[in-house]
């Protein structure tokens, strides 16, 4: 059987043979950004913080692999993978180490990871111990209430970014665009 461009397609077939791909990848951990966004912080010790950031950014970029699957007309991924979790290590790393090999046992969000890809993160996440936004921003939480945070995973997770926990309103912006959205805001809607 020849390629299925995707133009060739209706709307409804479409979407379910993306569904049925989607569906077939197992979650796993995904350790490439962590391992780029690592290396270009190392690479650029001493640096402007702004600076740091766009050259992390431009190495993810640059190297991370991109899945493109058959019939997708918007491609793209947090990951490497569809399903893949990827490490921010900048946000936090203390927890990662602490549950590094429940990530398959554990009773919800499990995700596959390989000896190899621990042995990876073991090996970068030690050098953001001390660095991370999580406990820079510590510094500045009053003691009783960092004591509080630690023991409500969601405060912490919210703290350190929780780029996956958050649902943004596409429909929103596809129906209205960012003009709309911007004359409901000014007219107080």
């Amino acid at each position: 059987m020849g390629e299925v461009n995707a133009k060739n397609l209706n709307r409804k077939e479409r979407i379910q043979k993306l569904r049925k791909r989607f569906l077939s990848f197992k979650c796993e951990v995904c350790v490439e950004r962590a391992q780029l966004v690592t290396e270009s912080y190392m690479q650029t010790e001493g640096e402007l913080t702004i600076l740091r950031r766009a050259k992390a950014l431009k190495k993810i970029l640059e190297g991370i692999r991109v899945d493109i699957g058959e019939n997708e007309l918007i491609i793209g991924n947090l990951a490497t993978a569809p399903r893949s979790a990827p490490i921010y290590p900048e946000y936090s790393v203390n927890r990662i180490l602490d549950e590094l090999d429940d990530f398959e046992t554990r009773p919800g969000d499990k995700f596959l990871i390989s000896e190899e890809k621990k042995n990876i993160l073991r090996d970068i996440l030690p050098y953001w111990q001390g660095k991370t936004v999580e406990e820079r921003a510590l510094i500045y939480i009053p003691e009783e209430a960092a004591k509080f945070m630690n023991k409500v995973y969601f405060s912490t997770n919210m703290l350190t970014g929780g780029i996956g926990h958050s649902m943004p309103d596409y429909a929103l912006v596809l129906n209205e665009g960012i003009n709309g959205i911007k004359r409901k805001i000014q007219k107080g809607i």
